[in-house]
């Protein structure tokens, strides 16, 4: 396994292989969709779903595959050969892709058949990038550290802030645009986007590494998976009564592994979260449902013979 996504109703997984994509029921674990992907394009680096569930865009060493998604069919992927893509992302009203390729630079496409290409921002800055809600304005993170935003209509930078020495992972947007999570090296950080022009710092979510943050599409939900594989889901945010939980781990890694990338993805109305590794032995995806978050149901997905 390389990455997993949730579909934005929870009703769907999404696994990405080395040289495939699985679609997989939630309700029962029940393999929907199995695409293949070329040799030709190179390995998986990152993987979007759009929020509708009808576009789903792998970024490869090589280029972008997309792919429409309609009543549990597929159309023949469209691939745009590049460079490699280290992060992409797809706007929330499904019309636009952006993706950051291998020489740090924002490039955005017009969804479907990946034209009428335009550069966001700076050249050779941009480490990840994150579509607004109303996708009207893009947020990249970058290389140094800080955060810009920028219009999608004519590219015009909005703002600049987040000046910070920790290199920036992942960026993840609120479903009601009023918040970002910005992950870094030093841990999670909480922006105020209300005002999207001049967004304020709210909190630090969690200190140390974290591999990955997932916020659930209503938005009352975090889940991170940290350095040592612990699971944990932030309930009730950003209330004052959030809580934060841990609920379980990873799937194992082999003694012999120190490092090998963790997923997380929460379902659509924050009861549950489903989790996994790139090297877990036995290859699996755990998916936890909380009807209590003292005992969580666990099941399994086998992604062996996926």
């Amino acid at each position: 396994m390389k990455f997993l996504v949730l579909s934005h109703d929870g009703a769907s997984l999404v696994i990405v292989y080395a040289d495939r994509v699985v679609v997989h029921s939630t309700d029962n674990g029940k393999k929907i969709l199995n695409l293949g992907l070329a040799s030709k394009w190179g390995v998986p680096t990152c993987v979007r779903l759009g929020r509708s569930g009808k576009h789903l865009v792998v970024g490869t060493t090589k280029g972008l595959a997309v792919w429409k998604i309609e009543a549990d069919k597929a159309s023949s992927p469209i691939f745009k050969s590049s460079q490699r893509v280290n992060s992409v992302d797809i706007s929330w009203d499904d019309t636009l892709v952006a993706s950051v390729s291998s020489d740090d630079t924002v490039r955005m496409y017009r969804l479907g058949a990946l034209k009428d290409k335009r550069q966001i921002g700076p050249k050779n800055q941009a480490k990840v990038v994150a579509f607004s809600p109303t996708s009207d304005a893009i947020v990249v993170g970058l290389a140094g550290g800080g955060l810009q935003i920028f219009n999608t209509a004519k590219g015009a930078k909005l703002t600049t802030f987040g000046g910070n020495a920790s290199a920036i992972h992942s960026l993840s947007f609120s479903s009601d645009g009023h918040w970002l999570v910005e992950q870094g090296e030093a841990g999670l950080r909480t922006w105020d986007t209300s005002e999207l022009t001049k967004p304020t710092l709210k909190e630090g979510i969690h200190d140390g590494k974290v591999d990955r943050v997932s916020i659930s599409p209503d938005s009352n939900t975090i889940a991170l998976v940290d350095a040592e594989g612990r699971v944990y889901v932030r309930t009730n945010y950003p209330t004052e009564s959030a809580v934060t939980r841990e609920v379980g781990r990873v799937p194992s890694l082999p003694s012999d592994y120190s490092v090998g990338r963790r997923d997380v993805s929460v379902l659509g109305d924050g009861s549950g979260v489903a989790v996994g590794s790139e090297v877990s032995f036995p290859s699996q995806v755990r998916i936890y449902k909380f009807a209590s978050y003292d005992s969580p149901a666990t099941y399994r997905i086998d992604c062996t013979r996926a």
